[in-house]
Parts: C-alpha cells; sequence; structure tokens
C-alpha cells in the first residue's frame, strides 16, 4: 500500500493481528496493511490481537505502540 495511504492513520489507534512473535513483532491492521510494534511492553505471541498507536511510517511500513 502506498506511503500516503497508511500515513494519514498516524496518530490513530488499530487493532493488529500479530504474525509473528520474533526479535521484531509485526501484524496486521484492519485496514491489512504491515504495523511493527515498537514498544509492546508484556509477552506478545503470534494470532494475539492488540490495540496499538500508530506513530510513524518508515521503511518496512507503519510503526505503533500497543496501548
Amino acid at each position: 500500500m502506498s506511503q500516503k495511504f497508511q500515513e494519514q492513520f498516524i496518530g490513530e489507534t488499530a487493532e493488529i493481528l500479530l504474525e509473528n512473535d520474533d526479535r521484531q513483532i509485526y501484524g496486521r491492521s484492519e485496514r491489512y496493511f504491515i504495523v511493527c510494534l515498537e514498544k509492546a511492553g508484556k509477552k506478545l505471541k503470534k494470532n494475539d490481537l492488540v490495540r496499538t498507536k500508530l506513530v510513524r511510517y518508515g521503511k518496512h511500513g507503519m510503526y505503533g505502540n500497543v496501548l
């Protein structure tokens, strides 16, 4: 998806379905784009559904913090 499309959601919250639980935790939003989690704060695992604040766009897509 385009950077411009994804950037319009910065500052909003999104439900993220986690696709991995490795070193870099990431998943997909309800809008189907990838979100990498910067500050998890707790142990998360694949298939968890987490509420996340979208904070920035980077080279790997959107980045967010778990709420």
